[in-house]
């Protein structure tokens, strides 16, 4: 009898499992490997080229605006948005989810940190990718992790130094998430050979997780959250809502 027949042994996963133009250059960690689906990673391909060019043409502009201001010009209004400043309008309503933002606290997507923050009172905890952490594949992956947990509610941390386990309390201040700004690289993750936008990935990666699980438990139907850093131009921010939106179809 051939035993092989009957019994296969379990093969452990080592690398990651990525759609068809993707290249993952960090190490491989199963925990990385529940965020870094190929699903996911699929999205975050899609975002990358929908919006590359846009993206391309964005930072050669902040160049050229650069340029001039060395060269003596004074910064001003953008003219084809004259009709907005000069016309009668108002914003949207705040989701009354986050209509009290009286206090607002901000930090890294470090494990304990985010419960801590959570659970600090405030109205608004902003878990920073940006300015809060140095941009490391672990740091950014394990920030992934760590807000998943946050989003399901599941997140916990054990110091065994003070023999103490954090965990969240029942009345958690609203998550805000603050990705990368458009000029940053995710030299980690190549699509088509190219270097992923780090906010592509950082947004792209943490909406498709938790894009359903945040409405239903934080957000009251709204959400998730973002705090947009760094834009130069209206543009950038005319990017980000039609990014919101393709992101918000199908399959959401």
């Amino acid at each position: 009898m051939d035993i092989g027949t009957y019994y296969q042994p379990s093969r452990k996963i080592t690398a990651y499992d990525v759609p068809e133009g993707v290249d993952i250059r960090g190490r491989f960690d199963e925990e990385f490997a529940k965020i870094l689906t190929k699903d996911a990673l699929q999205f975050v391909a899609d975002l990358q080229r929908e919006f590359r060019n846009h993206i391309k043409y964005a930072m050669e502009y902040r160049k050229e605006a650069k340029k001039r201001y060395n060269e003596g010009a004074l910064p001003g209004f953008d003219p084809t948005t004259r009709y907005i400043r000069e016309g009668e309008w108002t914003c949207a309503p705040v989701p009354p989810a986050v209509a009290d933002r009286k206090v607002e606290i901000t930090g890294p997507v470090e494990r304990k940190m985010i419960i801590n923050a959570l659970n600090s009172g405030a109205k608004v905890f902003m878990a920073d990718f940006e300015d809060a952490l140095s941009p490391s594949w672990e740091n950014l992956m394990r920030g992934q992790v760590n807000l998943k947990d946050a989003v399901d509610g599941t997140i916990s941390f054990h110091d065994k130094a003070r023999s103490r386990v954090y965990k969240l309390n029942n009345q958690t201040a609203k998550l805000f998430v603050r990705p990368r700004g458009w000029h940053l690289p995710e030299s980690h993750i190549l699509i088509d050979g190219e270097p992923a936008t780090g906010c592509l990935v950082d947004f792209g990666l943490y909406f498709f997780h938790n894009f359903a699980t945040f409405r239903q438990a934080q957000g009251q139907g709204f959400g998730p959250f973002f705090y947009l850093p760094k834009m130069e131009h209206s543009r950038g921010r005319r990017r980000w809502r039609v990014l919101k939106g393709e992101a918000s179809g199908p399959p959401f």
